[in-house]
């Protein structure tokens, strides 16, 4: 992997990359990233489900790192928050403090603008504040029906370019 990625850095020495390290992270992959600069992601909606996970901003060890409340392979911020229960909603409501005017969907991904990660990502379906029916664009184990959810015209709106500026101004991500 070292030998291979030291390539990809002497062909494109300011390529932009980031690494997915989601789901069984080894050390030999901690190693590789420590080694290549590259930064990893942080899902918010890993976050939730021990005290001290390693995907809450309270535990970035460093700021080389993207910030992601959901993804394109997740459930929709939304029907994520709907889904949480015991534990993990203690846990979120925690983490995640309510900002009267905000939903909680907002909340979240106002947590994860405020995180000190270098760059969030955030899908536009979230900021629309979307269900999984509405705006789910993958589900990993289904074959059928992924990668069809498109932006309509009706939500390009003055009002959804404030609230993002909003949201990314306040966060002083802009």
């Amino acid at each position: 992997g070292i030998e291979l990625f030291d390539k990809i850095n002497e062909k494109f020495p300011k390529a932009k990359i980031i690494a997915e390290d989601l789901g069984h992270i080894t050390s030999d992959v901690r190693e590789l990233l420590l080694h290549t600069g590259f930064p990893g992601m942080k899902m918010l909606q890993f976050a939730f489900y021990d005290e001290d996970n390693e995907y809450l901003p309270r535990m970035y060890k460093s700021e080389n790192c993207v910030a992601y409340p959901g993804s394109h392979d997740a459930d929709c911020i939304k029907s994520f928050i709907k889904k949480l229960e015991g534990d993990a909603l203690k846990r979120f409501n925690k983490e995640c403090p309510h900002k009267k005017g905000y939903s909680r969907v907002d909340d979240l991904i106002e947590l994860s603008l405020t995180s000190s990660a270098n760059l969030t990502v955030v899908p536009m379906q979230d900021y629309l504040g979307l269900n999984n029916e509405e705006g789910r664009i993958n589900t990993p184990s289904l074959p059928e029906g992924n990668w069809t959810y498109r932006l309509t015209p009706k939500y390009r709106s003055e009002k959804v370019t404030n609230k993002i500026r909003t949201m990314l101004t306040s966060a002083k991500r802009i």
